[in-house]
């Protein structure tokens, strides 16, 4: 029997952390937290507490654009199980840095006690227990060799969804026989371990 996906769901928490009366608060420092707390379940509504992982870094000038911690949070959901949908993801996080932002900004205007704010992701993942996990197939190394390669000449409003880096302008990619375009680097790294595009899953020819 094979084992689904694990599902997660996420909300995002705000609190302040309260410094002395005679510190002052660092110019926009925000304490960044990304928790995933893992159910397992068996889909009958029987869910058991598993583990738990926490993420924390201190950031000057929070922003919610293309930041290696939005690049760290995605490689760390895709090490807890979020394999495929990567689209999924993306979307996800656009909603979760967007929901984020509007807590930071209506926090500016509040007249709380002084202290850093505290942002964090919590992701619960609820995994099916008792089966194994499907095991992804890579596609071959000749349709890989196979694909269409070339050189950015402007820059796009693109981003590459496996880093989560914008397309720009002199910059290599590769084109997938479904038109979607990655770095050169990225795709190949993804179709050595999974034959579907991360964007639309199609499917790359595989051995046998």
């Amino acid at each position: 029997m094979e084992r689904e996906e694990p599902q997660f769901l996420f909300h995002v928490l705000f609190h302040v952390k309260p410094i002395g009366h005679d510190s002052t608060r660092p110019n926009s420092q925000t304490l960044f937290q990304l928790k995933i707390h893992t159910v397992l379940t068996d889909g009958n509504g029987n869910d058991v507490p598993a583990d738990d992982f926490q993420y924390r870094d201190l950031l000057q000038d929070f922003e919610f654009g293309r930041l290696r911690h939005r690049r760290r949070v995605a490689t760390l959901l895709r090490q807890a199980g979020w394999r495929h949908d990567v689209r999924g993801l993306e979307i996800t996080l656009n909603a979760a840095f967007s929901e984020a932002k509007q807590i930071l900004e209506k926090e500016k205007t509040s007249p709380r006690n002084r202290g850093i704010p505290i942002i964090t992701f919590h992701f619960d993942r609820f995994v099916r227990w008792e089966v194994e996990s499907p095991k992804p197939v890579p596609a071959t190394k000749e349709s890989i060799q196979a694909l269409n390669k070339r050189l950015l000449e402007a820059d796009t409003d693109q981003d590459c969804i496996i880093c989560m880096e914008q397309l720009c302008s002199g910059t290599e990619v590769t084109q997938m026989p479904c038109l979607h375009l990655f770095h050169v680097d990225c795709i190949e790294k993804w179709l050595h371990t999974s034959h579907i595009c991360p964007l639309c899953r199609h499917p790359m020819p595989i051995d046998g």
